[in-house]
């Protein structure tokens, strides 16, 4: 995916000058200052902060997984339930900021990239990576989702891309967004 919009398709995800900023209105003029900046890093540092960075979110989210399950099990919360809404939610709040703020900017493509992206990346490579790992460590670990667990998903995927495809949107279809949501995380429970 990210070879697709940086590489090869390119030009799909950049505005034209004037079509992501005129449709900001005159508030646009002052986010297209910040395009002709300098990077203020060094790619060595950016690199090594980024190495450290995800050493330290390894060992928090570790923290995090061994401190939920306790947590789970005082609450009365389901597995299904944690690992399909809380998880995602606590894991992906930066993502989630990232996309509203592009999406209150008016840079819907980056809004939307944004928040599929990051399912398209668990899809597509954590989930099958983590299968070749567990193989290689000799657990237990296939691709083989409950009945249940992978209709909602389908149907996640689909009521998505058809508020998606059509281009816009209002705040109803994010009201009904919404609501497809607390109704999966009902059926979770």
């Amino acid at each position: 995916y990210i070879v697709f919009t940086l590489v090869t398709h390119k030009d799909m995800f950049e505005g034209d000058g004037e079509g992501e900023a005129g449709a900001a209105g005159a508030e646009g003029d002052d986010d297209d200052e910040d395009e002709g900046e300098e990077p203020h890093y060094t790619a060595t540092f950016a690199t090594v902060g980024l190495a450290v960075t995800t050493v330290l979110i390894s060992f928090m989210s570790e923290f995090l997984v061994n401190s939920l399950e306790p947590a789970a099990k005082e609450w009365g919360l389901s597995t299904a339930f944690i690992s399909v809404i809380l998880l995602p939610i606590v894991g992906n709040a930066a993502e989630h900021a990232t996309a509203i703020v592009m999406a209150y900017k008016g840079k819907m493509d980056i809004a939307l990239g944004v928040a599929v992206g990051s399912s398209i990346q668990i899809a597509l490579f954590a989930v099958p990576a983590l299968v070749l790992v567990s193989a290689l460590l000799g657990k237990d670990l296939d691709l083989h989702f409950p009945l249940f667990t992978s209709s909602l998903m389908v149907m996640s995927v689909v009521i998505t891309n058809s508020f998606v495809y059509g281009g816009h949107c209002s705040w109803l279809s994010g009201c009904l967004l919404l609501l497809a949501y607390f109704m999966i995380a009902m059926a979770l429970l």
